[in-house]
């Protein structure tokens, strides 16, 4: 190891990604529950729009309109019209019923309006094959307009109804593929804290005492004592690269010059070392928790241990 040269290219090993990043399928997650929201939010509005009759149902026929027909002067013979309520049809304005017409029931103006007793009626031909005399509170004029500007309105708010019922499906899929991330995410997520961050007190293979004092401060409940742990450990590491006899004053001049090929965990030891500078320089501002100390000296020990340190 003497004989160390400096890598060719002259850049020191890419630092590994910080575990504390955010994690790509939490933000697939989020923007999953954003679209679920928009979704919704959407449908909300549809289904205001077409109950409230805001905006009026296209059925494909052109774009139609209605109004109370006491509210429509333009109203005549022929035209189409829509009970409003469940409506009572008489024989003869204002006479004996004769049947009854379930609420949204269309038909034909056939005669009309006849004043009486202070009410207009108008004679009606429903679709169902009911005709009679109907008050005129009780229905609707029914506009139509076919022309391509009224097609083009009819097909857009149809498309509105469909859309309601298909974003309901979709929102339902959407909610299975969460659930479905979520086991997947916490699997992932007990495997990470299992490689990163062990619960488990590290072992040494040998009584190396320098290595016991670096495992009884990680091991400890006080932050002063994982950072304690990271320092004594970079020591270690400072007097095997010493033992080496490579050229250099400190630790990141000496790591500069390692042939991987001779120290396969130079990486290790770069991002370990890293985290040391930041402990020592950057003082009680860097926060370091106990599962960071315990993987930070997870890399130390498989740089002693590829050395047989410990």
């Amino acid at each position: 190891m003497a004989d160390v040269k400096k890598p060719t290219d002259g850049k020191k090993p890419e630092e590994k990604p910080s575990t504390s990043t955010g994690d790509p399928f939490v933000d697939i997650v989020w923007v999953i529950m954003a679209i679920l929201i928009v979704v919704y939010m959407i449908n909300g509005f549809l289904s205001l729009l077409t109950s409230g009759r805001i905006f009026p149902k296209g059925d494909g026929t052109g774009y139609t309109t209605s109004t109370p027909l006491s509210s429509s002067p333009s109203a005549k013979v022929g035209d189409t019209v829509e009970t409003s309520k469940d409506t009572v049809v008489y024989d003869i304005p204002g006479g004996v019923q004769k049947a009854k017409v379930k609420e949204g029931v269309r038909g034909k103006i056939l005669e009309g309006s006849v004043l009486m007793n202070g009410v207009n009626y108008w004679n009606i031909q429903f679709n169902d094959g009911t005709t009679g005399w109907v008050r005129e509170n009780d229905l609707l004029h029914i506009q139509t307009d076919t022309s391509l500007i009224g097609e083009l309105k009819s097909a857009f708010f149809t498309f509105f109804n469909y859309f309601k019922y298909i974003s309901v499906i979709f929102s339902a899929g959407l909610i299975v593929f969460v659930h479905y991330l979520y086991k997947k995410l916490k699997a992932l997520g007990e495997i990470e804290e299992q490689k990163y961050y062990p619960k488990e007190v590290l072992e040494a293979q040998n009584t190396n005492p320098q290595w016991q004092r670096v495992l009884v401060h990680v091991n400890s409940q006080n932050e002063s004592d994982w950072r304690l742990s990271i320092l004594e450990a970079d020591i270690m590491l400072g007097d095997l690269l010493d033992k080496l006899s490579l050229p250099g004053d400190t630790i990141g001049d000496k790591l500069k010059v390692v042939e991987k090929s001779d120290f396969t965990t130079v990486d290790n030891a770069w991002e370990a070392h890293k985290i040391r500078n930041r402990i020592a320089h950057d003082g009680v501002s860097f926060q370091l928790s106990g599962h960071e100390a315990r993987r930070v000296i997870g890399l130390y020990q498989q740089i002693f241990e590829e050395f047989g340190i410990i």
